[in-house]
């Protein structure tokens, strides 16, 4: 706060400017000005989480909230700003894992169709896709497979019908989707 000279028995504070809580993993902070002895709730109130094992995903705690009323708000505002939600607990589970080793980088396809060979797993399991692009970085998505409901492991995630495509370079994108 510029220009502002804090009285004696004040003391300023960052805070969380969704919450109001100190900072945890609060992505928009502010500076506060607060009694000495009347400071912000706590870290463990500030509804943000890192899981520590992928930092660069911020989520909205749900379970930071004790109330069912606070926590029903809580959920609206996030979706409302296109927030992921979730808790604690979600960071111990395993990042999906999404892999195609077949065709590879740079094989020539010369029958009408090909098998998509790979692995598509999670902990939490929702489903995968199998998408083709034209060239190196493609500009929209062609569906060859998908959504598929059950896990594969180094196994055929789709049959690849290319006998109507043009000549040239294709890419080929996996999505794997956890609950």
């Amino acid at each position: 706060m510029r220009g502002f000279a804090v009285p004696g028995g004040l003391v300023e504070m960052e805070v969380c400017a969704d919450s109001g809580a100190q900072p945890q993993a609060c992505p928009k902070r502010v500076r506060e000005v607060f009694a000495q002895d009347q400071g912000p709730v706590g870290k463990e109130g500030d509804w943000w989480r890192v899981c520590p094992q992928r930092p660069e995903q911020r989520f909205i705690a749900l379970n930071a909230v004790q109330e069912e009323d606070g926590r029903a708000w809580l959920q609206k505002w996030a979706q409302d700003n296109g927030i992921p939600t979730g808790n604690q607990e979600d960071c111990n589970v395993a990042p999906p894992q999404a892999a195609i080793f077949a065709p590879t980088e740079g094989q020539t396809i010369t029958d009408h169709a090909v098998d998509v060979i790979g692995t598509a797993q999670s902990t939490r399991f929702a489903q995968y896709i199998v998408d083709y692009g034209v060239g190196n970085d493609p500009q929209g998505w062609g569906h060859v497979e998908g959504p598929v409901d059950h896990p594969v492991e180094n196994g055929r995630l789709a049959r690849w019908k290319v006998k109507d495509l043009a000549d040239g370079l294709y890419t080929l994108r996996l999505v794997v989707t956890d609950q």
